[in-house]
């Protein structure tokens, strides 16, 4: 096998992960392999050997002391970081698709049934819930975008939560330099890339004749920015020595099996790093770039607090046990070999007592304990409001309210940051790869109000008269009213078929500009009932207010000015009420326009074949 360089950038960028740690300033260090070892051994309430250094500790997974006793682990963090998620999460209904102006209503509508279609088929609730989990308990996330093509020959976007202990990346600044994504696989799955990967058959046959025969083979994914001379070298192809001075983006797959390295698979992408991998820490720091977590925030607490539980362990050993003090030569002997009701027998100036050994300070443990914990709450935030305590009874309501509302402050500023965080993940990832499916002949099929039925139906109706108004026109003659009558007729008796469900196909460009006509909405507002039911309150009286008796109808709603401006405040106001629903959507025109004449049709968004009118809109 060769030695491509590739080779030995990454065993570089291994080795300065692991073994080396960044100053932050003069005398502090971090390591950030360090810390994410931590992470995983607290949580699984086992002890790190030593703590001088911080950096290079021996794992000691037998959890014992000096004495070869077992040492309790009082596990103080696992419930912060629960906490934590908890009370910054996010759900899938928290995540909408608005626009901006009233010409993009429709389209956002469209989009925001697509949208919410993809994140169930994908499950990504659970994505939500593990991003939340990760970012609390190791002081961030980073999420990878994948396409895969499914059984149908579709293209489908995934996006995933990466293991931090599966990941080499760069102290400093992650997102700048390459990322390196450790993967277990099978033989099975090396075997199945059979095709697409090179030398496949020969990482098969070196884990075959291995020492220590695994049954996942480590495979290290690279990717970021790297000379185009170590593309090149990896392709079997020349460089010069301009290539060795310009970088361009790459991937490399390489497997290694007892310390020899095999190339599966190179290419060079397009774009930058941030069109594959996402990050965002949880508490941002000074000199590094992984965020400061609820464990690590926590470190101090949990290990004092265990120091004071062993402390305290060991002193009730002693208490527990009984002492016996005599002067009599022929008692000295193990009080426990002695039965029950036996007398001694003294001689004089013999005597026998027992002695006590619990120490003075045996109470103070649980104050220090105490002490640590509020340590605790400080610095994560779990006070007893957060964590959903009952307070004392007889605490008023007023006073509840407002320490809730202060104890969550913290975890209001996560939340909005996670949620500017996913707006930019779907505007950059997951709208542009919906658009382009449904430009690619994907049927949007979905379940539409009435009001959102109408507007639909009447495009419909304007797309199957242009098609029709064409073919007559080819064939020189003009349609007449009853002609025009009998086609809608016929169209929505087909409709009426499939009740509020409609299968739409859209022609390309419809999306074109939407992109900055749509923000996505994830700050978590709408969790607020109370902030919710106002908005709804302020809707209604707006347009309870509007009601001119004269016409009997309600001005808000008619004005064309008027229904703009209360239209785009009712999408703002994410209060479940979408502009449609009220009328509000605007002339099908903004969806379909009408073609003036047979001759002039202009293309419409929502595509129909008037042969089958049901099967693509």
């Amino acid at each position: 096998m060769s030695n491509y360089k590739i080779f030995e950038e990454l065993d570089n960028l291994k080795n300065d992960y692991v073994n080396n740690q960044i100053q932050i300033v003069d005398g502090l260090y971090f390591s950030q392999y360090r810390t994410i070892k931590m992470c995983e051994f607290y949580s699984n309430s086992t002890y790190l050997k030593s703590r001088v250094s911080r950096f290079g500790d021996k794992i000691d997974t037998k959890n014992k002391d000096g004495l070869g006793r077992d040492k309790p682990f009082y596990n103080i963090v696992n419930f912060r970081v629960t906490v934590s998620k908890t009370a910054t999460e996010l759900d899938i209904k928290d995540i909408n698709i608005v626009a901006d102006n009233e010409s993009d209503w429709i389209r956002a509508m469209f989009l925001n049934k697509e949208v919410y279609k993809w994140m169930k088929e994908s499950n990504f609730s659970l994505t939500l819930n593990k991003m939340g989990y990760t970012r609390a308990k190791y002081g961030g996330y980073v999420v990878k975008k994948t396409i895969e093509e499914n059984k149908k020959g579709k293209d489908v976007l995934k996006i995933d939560v990466v293991e931090w202990k599966n990941l080499f990346t760069n102290q400093v600044d992650i997102m700048k330099n390459p990322i390196v994504e450790l993967h277990y696989m099978s033989p099975v799955t090396i075997k199945s890339k059979d095709g697409v990967w090179y030398n496949v058959d020969d990482v098969l046959k070196a884990n075959k004749k291995a020492k220590e025969r695994s049954s996942n083979i480590h495979v290290y994914e690279i990717t970021g920015e790297f000379p185009k001379s170590l593309y090149l070298e990896a392709e079997g192809k020349e460089s010069n020595d301009t290539d060795q001075f310009e970088f361009s983006l790459q991937k490399y797959f390489i497997a290694e099996v007892e310390g020899q390295k095999f190339k599966l698979y190179c290419e060079e992408l397009k774009g930058d790093i941030t069109d594959t991998y996402g990050y965002l820490p949880w508490e941002t720091m000074s000199g590094r770039d992984l965020g400061k977590g609820v464990i690590e925030d926590s470190e101090e607490a949990q290990v004092w607090t265990n120091d004071a539980v062993i402390n305290e362990n060991n002193a009730m050993n002693l208490a527990g046990r009984v002492g016996i003090k005599t002067n009599s030569k022929k008692l000295g002997n193990n009080i426990l070999e002695h039965d029950h009701g036996k007398i001694y027998e003294l001689a004089n100036g013999e005597d026998m007592n027992s002695f006590n050994l619990a120490p003075s300070a045996l109470g103070n443990f649980q104050n220090q304990i105490d002490k640590w914990k509020v340590q605790a709450d400080n610095v994560t935030s779990s006070f007893e409001s957060a964590t959903g305590e009952q307070p004392p009874s007889g605490t008023p309501y007023s006073t509840t309210a407002l320490l809730n509302s202060v104890a969550t402050k913290p975890f209001d500023y996560r939340r909005e940051e996670w949620g500017i965080h996913l707006t930019e993940i779907f505007e950059n990832w997951v709208v542009p790869h919906i658009i382009s499916n449904l430009y690619k002949g994907h049927t949007l099929r979905s379940e539409y109000s009435d009001d959102e039925l109408k507007i639909i139906d009447e495009s419909i109706h304007t797309k199957n008269h242009n098609s029709f108004a064409k073919e007559l026109a080819l064939m020189g003659k003009l349609p007449s009213q009853e002609e025009v009558i009998g086609v809608q007729t016929s169209v929505d008796g087909e409709l009426q078929k499939y009740n509020k469900t409609r299968f739409i196909e859209f022609t390309k460009g419809y999306f074109d500009n939407v992109k900055a006509g749509v923000s996505i909405i994830t700050s978590g507002e709408q969790k607020n009932k109370s902030a919710v039911m106002q908005s709804l309150s302020t809707v209604l009286d707006t347009v309870i207010k509007s009601y001119n008796p004269n016409t009997g109808k309600f001005g808000v709603l008619e004005d064309p000015k008027l229904s703009k401006i209360f239209g785009t405040i009712v999408e703002m106001s994410q209060s479940g009420i979408s502009p449609i629903s009220l009328g509000l959507g605007g002339s099908p025109k903004s969806m379909a326009p009408t073609a003036p004449a047979p001759s002039q049709e202009q293309p419409s968004p929502v595509q129909a074949e008037s042969s089958e009118p049901l099967k693509s809109y």
